[in-house]
């Protein structure tokens, strides 16, 4: 062993393979994120002011989409694209983005699912765009949806996230809180 160089002992492949051990070994070290600690402006919208809205949040989700862009920017997350329409070839609503939360930066990935995308929040509506929202490997994906979840699904997120190696990887934003959003962004 000792003939063996540094340079041939850290070739790229055992690089790669020590980086993947790291991030799998350290997943669990990201701390439990809320949407709320993301936009702590929620905080301010009671829940009665929005009750009646919340039954069904007939908002666009372009439009949804949209105003949660240009609430990360302000917030300083990058890069944000601006987006049209879907095309086959999209990875996320929001592809991979850096934001500054309590302090550290973490990368995150948006899926939304508007109240008319759906006919009904469950794991197989939703687990395509889930994990092709993954690929990229960002910290938490946002998962903001107008439609209550059916039975089952949020232990279906948080088992999906164990097996990617970080429970919580999805933040899920249920209509009462996606409501409180965009009345404090005055869309509704």
């Amino acid at each position: 062993l000792n003939s063996i160089t540094k340079e041939k002992f850290l070739s790229n492949e055992l690089s790669g393979k020590l980086m993947d051990a790291w991030r799998k070994a350290t997943a669990s070290l990201l701390p439990i994120l809320t949407f709320t600690d993301i936009f702590p402006e929620t905080f301010s919208v009671p829940d009665s002011d929005i009750k009646e809205k919340v039954e069904r949040l007939n908002v666009s989700e372009d439009k949804i989409q949209e105003v949660l862009r240009d609430a990360l920017r302000e917030k300083g997350a990058f890069p944000i694209p601006r987006r049209r329409k879907d095309t086959v070839l999209e990875i996320a609503d929001l592809e991979h983005f850096y934001l500054e939360v309590k302090g550290r930066r973490f990368s995150f990935s948006a899926v939304v699912k508007g109240y008319k995308s759906l006919s009904k929040l469950n794991w197989e509506s939703i687990s395509h765009q889930i994990t092709k929202a993954y690929q990229t490997r960002p910290d938490y994906i946002l998962l903001l949806s107008a439609r209550e979840p059916v039975d089952g699904v949020i232990t279906r997120m948080i088992d999906y996230g164990e097996s990617v190696g970080n429970k919580n990887l999805i933040v899920f934003v249920p209509p009462m809180d996606l409501a409180k959003f965009l009345r404090w962004r005055g869309l509704i």
